[in-house]
C-alpha cells in the first residue's frame, strides 16, 4: 500500500510540475549593459518584462507566450529579459551607470504587472506597452504587432546614420 501511494505521488507530481514551469522560464536580470551589448550583436529588439513575485498573470504570459517564443528557432527573435518591480537595490543601466531599481521601473511609466515593453538596444520604447493578460491569442497579436513596428522603428533609426555616413 505505501509503494502505491508514493507510486501515485510521483505521477501527480510529473504531472503538476510543468504547470510551475513558466514561472522561472525567462531570465531576469539587473545588468542592462549586457542586455544591451548581446542585442547590438544580434541586431535584434529586447522584450522587458516587468513582473512581480505573486502576479499569477505574469506566469501564466511566461509559460503561454514568452517560453515558447524564447524557445523558437526564428532568426533575429527578439532577447526576453525579465525585471521584478520589487527590486529596490541598484542596477546597471543601459549605458552602464547605476540607477535605483525604482527610477528605472519608473522611466517605463509601469504600473501593474504583467507590463512588456519593447526596446531597442540603448533602453528606448519602440512600441506601446502590453499592460495586463487576458488570453493567449489575443496577447499574441498584441505582442507580434509591437515586434513587428519595434523591427520598423529600429530600421527607421538606422536608415539615417546610413544616410549620413554615405555623405561625408
Amino acid at each position: 500500500m505505501k509503494q502505491l501511494r508514493i507510486l501515485v505521488g510521483l505521477i501527480l507530481i510529473t504531472q503538476v510540475l510543468p504547470a510551475f514551469a513558466g514561472s522561472e522560464g525567462i531570465p531576469a536580470t539587473e545588468d542592462w549593459a549586457q542586455v544591451s551589448a548581446e542585442a547590438q550583436a544580434a541586431q535584434s529588439p529586447i522584450i522587458l518584462v516587468f513582473t512581480a513575485e505573486a502576479c499569477s498573470y505574469c506566469e501564466q504570459l511566461t509559460h503561454d507566450v514568452l517560453i515558447p517564443l524564447q524557445a523558437s528557432d526564428e532568426q533575429n527573435k527578439p532577447i526576453i529579459k525579465a525585471f521584478d518591480i520589487s527590486t529596490r537595490n541598484k542596477i546597471i543601466d543601459f549605458d552602464g551607470s547605476k540607477v535605483r531599481g525604482r527610477n528605472f521601473i519608473s522611466r517605463y511609466t509601469v504600473f501593474a504587472t504583467p507590463t512588456v515593453v519593447i526596446l531597442d538596444s540603448q533602453g528606448k520604447q519602440l512600441a506601446t506597452p502590453i499592460v495586463g493578460y487576458n488570453s493567449k491569442d489575443e496577447y499574441l497579436i498584441l505582442l507580434n504587432n509591437a515586434i513587428d513596428s519595434s523591427r520598423t522603428a529600429m530600421q527607421d533609426i538606422e536608415l539615417p546614420e546610413k544616410v549620413l555616413a554615405g555623405t561625408q
